[in-house]
């Protein structure tokens, strides 16, 4: 690439994105930005690797015409007040169907036409797993709004079923070691008791079944100290469908 091909590539403006709706974008961003060390115009996957197909669009009227391994885009008119400056070409592209290189004619012939080798780049597909797991499980938590209350020497667990296929729950008991709020006053007032604020657990020291049509459990009989509590939900094949994270209590 000579240094007149990369001026004008600066001025022009470029995206790559999982739409092509011209609306989506807010910001101006130079099409050279979305080339590698090589010069090469990079691919970037939405984190959602089940997109497959993506669109490269360009923006203003440096670009007069492009050519994706051989088929011609020509420019359209953007939406008023977008950042392509009136026009952009869309150029759809295909994980799936990788083309492999991208020819660009500038306007008045300001510079020979070049032509960007593609190089696709995936996102990570672990990661986005992750996150939908995690966004599925925060949606099923706020549907079971586990609460818990106690009394002198017991805790009752009330949950709501997770999901439809619910059929049953176990309850895990922990011994914990508390971290309670500090008191900054002078002056202790009578009664006042330090807020539980989290816990470190100990040992697992019990698994509780939870009756047949029975949507709480209360455990009884234990001392003064610090626990923590796990709600299991399974549905009729033994299968978790919702495993919360531990709530510490208190005795006291």
């Amino acid at each position: 690439m000579d240094k007149y091909q990369k001026f004008l590539l600066e001025r022009v403006p470029g995206y790559v994105l999982s739409t092509d709706d011209l609306a989506t974008v807010n910001g101006k961003r130079s099409l050279a930005l979305l080339l590698n060390e090589k010069d090469e115009l990079v691919v970037k996957q939405d984190e959602n690797y089940n997109i497959k197909k993506h669109f490269i669009i360009l923006g203003g009227s440096l670009v007069a015409s492009a050519e994706l391994d051989g088929k011609s885009y020509k420019a359209k008119d953007a939406p008023e007040g977008s950042p392509y400056d009136g026009k952009a070409i869309v150029i759809p592209v295909d994980f799936d169907n990788r083309a492999k290189a991208l020819k660009l004619s500038f306007k008045d012939e300001l510079a020979d036409s070049v032509t960007l080798k593609l190089v696709f780049e995936e996102s990570d597909h672990a990661a986005y797993d992750s996150k939908v797991e995690e966004q599925n499980r925060q949606a099923l938590l706020e549907k079971a709004q586990i609460k818990i209350a106690t009394g002198n020497d017991l805790v009752n667990i009330y949950f709501n079923p997770a999901n439809d296929n619910y059929a049953t729950a176990k309850i895990e008991l922990y011994t914990a070691t508390g971290s309670f709020e500090q008191h900054h006053g002078s002056v202790i007032h009578q009664g006042w008791k330090p807020r539980l604020l989290g816990g470190t657990v100990e040992r697992l020291i019990a698994k509780y079944s939870v009756e047949e049509g029975m949507f709480f459990k209360a455990i009884t009989g234990l001392a003064h100290g610090v626990y923590g509590v796990k709600v299991i939900q399974y549905d009729s094949n033994n299968k978790v469908i919702l495993e919360s994270d531990i709530e510490f209590f208190a005795i006291r």
